[in-house]
């Protein structure tokens, strides 16, 4: 999925969600996530809707009773239309599953409590990306609590660091199992936010695409 970075729109839909979408709750990733990829599916037919169609046919499309009013119509019409690929459809259709579950759980919604229907979701998707998000998250997580760690001052001496370098940096978190296993609780929200803002950069890329090729 590499070439979505090359997309400068894609790119930046990417790191701002990624920006928002990590510092959310659990709950909040979901459920802003599901909403930003809603809304560029939106985009997405706006993008392409004749120039010269009237506000009210719009609104009675968009409306949330006509055709396109619903996430699950809006996926099924754009891969029916070829405006989306498959695994791109699948993908989000087992998201917004998810985000209606959300309105059924009775207590806190939790990542570690739907590992499957996480894996499901990402799963669709071509190319192994549950791999790159796993990995990427675990050099992110590590690199965050380096550089948090590399700021910390000596308690005896203020004008000294507790850890000099980066690798006795990495060498105490090592050393140090209770303190990788609190890094490990944030490594799930970390890749699911690199995995819905890749999703949501899909369709911005794809609505890209649609944009050249219905102006032409």
């Amino acid at each position: 999925m590499a070439y979505l970075f090359d997309d400068k729109k894609a790119d930046a839909f990417f790191h701002r969600h990624y920006s928002l979408l990590v510092n959310e709750s659990d709950m909040g990733c979901v459920l802003i996530g599901a909403s930003a990829i809603d809304q560029e599916l939106t985009s997405l037919f706006d993008t392409i809707t004749p120039n010269d169609a009237n506000t009210k046919i719009k609104k009675r499309i968009f409306d949330g009773r006509g055709v396109l009013g619903e996430l699950s119509s809006k996926l099924d019409i754009a891969y029916l239309c070829h405006l989306i690929p498959k695994d791109l459809y699948l993908a989000v259709h087992e998201l917004r599953k998810l985000r209606n579950l959300i309105a059924h759980e009775v207590m806190a919604f939790k990542f570690e409590n739907h590992v499957d229907e996480i894996y499901t979701i990402f799963s669709q998707m071509n190319g192994n990306l549950i791999r790159v998000m796993m990995n990427t998250s675990e050099t992110v997580l590590i690199e965050q609590a380096v550089s948090k760690m590399l700021d910390l001052n000596h308690p005896i001496d203020m004008t000294e660091k507790i850890f000099p370098n980066s690798n006795e940096a990495i060498n105490y978190l090592l050393e140090n199992p209770d303190l990788i296993k609190k890094l490990n609780s944030h490594k799930l929200r970390i890749a699911f936010a690199i995995g819905i803002s890749l999703l949501g950069a899909s369709v911005v890329f794809r609505k890209n695409l649609a944009s050249k090729k219905f102006s032409q």
